[in-house]
């Protein structure tokens, strides 16, 4: 749980290397944060529901896969849009499959 929420919620950690790094402006490089929030509140009404139906480990198990897969193709970004993506839509159900049995 602790890795799954430190991936959530690491995001502003390392935004000014973000910025160094890219020429994305601020508002474009916040937004995939915004973008992960919206994926994570309309992923998990469905997840509930998979977890009703088929148990935590059903779900659990594809979302550390999602969510590991997700962060490695981030090491591979090359523009915005893979970025938002990646992970504000990959990774953010990764981690949703993860935190929303809690």
């Amino acid at each position: 749980m602790a890795f799954w929420l430190g991936i959530r919620s690491s995001f502003s950690v390392f935004y000014v290397v973000l910025l160094e790094d890219f020429p994305w402006n601020r508002g474009d490089a916040a937004g995939v944060q915004s973008v992960a929030l919206v994926t994570y509140t309309i992923i998990a009404p469905g997840l509930g529901g998979l977890i009703d139906r088929f148990g935590p480990r059903c779900v659990i198990g594809p979302g550390i896969l999602l969510l590991a897969f997700g962060l490695m193709l981030c090491a591979l970004i090359k523009n915005l849009f893979q970025f938002y993506l990646l992970y504000g839509v990959l990774v953010a159900t990764g981690v949703t499959c993860g935190v929303r049995w809690l």
